[in-house]
């Protein structure tokens, strides 16, 4: 087994009353303070399966109604409600899945009770959460809206009464768990971008605390979750027993949210039953927490000649202004090669690549330095010979780059700002390997994208592509295409913002082995 530990989250919750997820409260949130880490994956494989003591993975065929369906096991009745079965399953790295999904729309409320007669040394009063037991909780999520008006999680209740609530509430975009009156608790992901979680609940009864309940968000599916994973919540105090599933979601009509492969067992194992091909992760390194050591590595990685990887942390350094580091592929030779400092040669650094004559190269002026700590940056792999290559005085030569380059087949260096030129709207620009020949190839107007905070790629035809996170048409952004002198901006697609078109791109684009983007 392999087993990964990461950092805490911490939260400091402020409550409001005012409603709940299924109807009756809702909550204000002040975070106090966040540790971030990371981790790197490397792949390993293995078998596990057990028993469990309910499970419904969505093995019917696609209906627009699930009222009466009764597959699975560990049920007393079937399904009460008319949420719909989707074809194909949810999916998520290492987890066992079949059959379709369950999609639930604008207030739902489908309903399905436990068999409670089979597990008499779990039950009490009719009810699993006798005390002295635990018992796990999982199940596949993807929420579908991103409006935080919405609701969506998954709701355990005792008859009528909720007990414990899993998923996004209204008002907020967190993952969270909930339990009446008013405890309620967040973890630090965002639950509202149509991404797909394993969400895993380990609920403790009895303790002397009361009843405990830790919501685990993707945890690592080899082993059992530790509780100072960083993508945790925990709450305890409460009444937790129960005997029905229902599924919340609301207020918008049409697809709110969608749930898959719903367990509960006694173990994490019987709930997060493995794939042969699974991905598992084995952390190589964790980052620190202080000035000294290097911390919030925000952008990828790169592979050197020597065969290392590269990569660089926001935070952290002799300075803590920023590092750029080299580690062995298995974890070892870990060491800072270059220390920001409070000067004028960049400060909190960008992604770096590395450039067809061996160095790296990148920028600095992530959004949280100010103009004149913008920099373009050359660096040796041994970390010797750093250069800066452009400072960015703006706002004509550009404002804030955050991403990094893209090396053209020129051998030119180019990438983009998110503010500067003559509307302060962003730039694309170009630099030579030496410094030489910096010059703003695109100044974004306001009916063409604004705002671009991804990297550049080149494309099989020459051209250069990228993304905006606005535009004219309500903000949503762009995908544009532009040639390296500068001519043939052309947008290729303007996000709508509705639907599945989504809206504010963020990240860069990637050549597909078709050759589309």
């Amino acid at each position: 087994m392999t087993r990964v530990v990461e950092l805490v989250t911490f939260l400091a919750i402020h409550l409001m009353k005012q409603r709940d997820p299924s109807g009756a409260w809702a909550f204000g949130m002040t975070k106090v303070g966040w540790l971030l880490s990371a981790f790197l994956a490397r792949l390993c494989v293995g078998d596990l399966s057990a028993a469990l003591i309910a499970y419904d993975g969505a093995n019917y065929g696609p209906t627009d109604s699930i009222n009466g369906l009764n597959g699975g096991t560990g049920w007393q009745a079937g399904w009460s409600g008319f949420d719909n079965i989707v074809a194909g399953s949810l999916t998520i790295n290492g987890v066992a899945t079949t059959g379709n999904h369950f999609a639930t729309d604008g207030n739902s409320g489908s309903v399905r009770m436990l068999d409670t007669s089979s597990f008499p040394a779990l039950i009490s009063n009719g009810k699993f959460g006798k005390k002295g037991t635990t018992l796990w909780l999982s199940f596949l999520f993807r929420p579908e809206q991103t409006d935080t008006n919405n609701y969506a999680g998954l709701n355990l209740y005792d008859g009528t009464a909720q007990r414990l609530y899993v998923g996004v509430a209204t008002g907020q975009q967190y993952l969270s768990l909930y339990a009446p009156p008013s405890s309620f608790r967040l973890t630090s992901i965002v639950g509202t971008n149509r991404q797909t979680f394993l969400l895993v609940v380990k609920m403790n009864f009895g303790t002397p605390s009361g009843d405990q309940a830790i919501l685990y968000v993707n945890p690592p599916v080899d082993s059992e979750p530790t509780n100072n994973l960083l993508l945790t919540a925990a709450l305890s105090g409460l009444d937790f027993q129960f005997d029905r599933v229902i599924f919340a979601s609301g207020t918008t009509a049409g697809p709110t949210a969608s749930f898959d492969e719903i367990r509960l067992g006694e173990t994490f194992t019987d709930v997060v039953p493995l794939a042969s091909n699974r991905l598992s992760y084995v952390p190589l390194h964790l980052f620190g927490n202080t000035n000294q050591m290097a911390s919030a590595p925000l952008a990828g990685l790169v592979e050197g000649d020597d065969g290392a990887l590269y990569g660089t942390t926001l935070y952290g350094g002799t300075a803590g202004l920023g590092t750029v580091f080299k580690m062995n592929k298995d974890g070892t030779g870990y060491r800072v090669i270059w220390n920001f400092q409070p000067d004028q040669n960049g400060q909190y650094p960008n992604a770096i690549v590395r450039g067809s004559d061996g160095a790296v190269y990148g920028t600095c002026g992530n959004q949280f330095s100010g103009v004149t700590a913008a920099t373009v940056f050359k660096l040796g792999q041994d970390g010797s010979g750093f250069t800066v290559l452009h400072k960015f005085t703006g706002p004509t030569d550009g404002i804030q780059p955050t991403a990094g380059l893209v090396e053209g087949t020129d051998h030119a260096f180019y990438g983009t700002t998110l503010y500067g030129g003559t509307n302060n709207l962003g730039t694309v620009f170009k630099v030579n390997p030496d410094g030489n020949g910096y010059q703003i190839l695109h100044q974004f107007q306001q009916n063409e994208g604004d705002y671009p905070m991804a990297p550049l790629v080149e494309g099989q035809d020459g051209a250069l592509y990228g993304t905006t996170t606005g535009d004219n048409n309500g903000g949503h952004g762009t995908i544009f295409k532009l040639n390296k002198d500068g001519t043939g901006y052309s947008v290729l697609h303007s996000f709508s913002g509705f639907g599945t078109d989504l809206s504010g791109p963020q990240a860069g684009l990637l050549h597909g082995s078709d050759g589309a983007l």
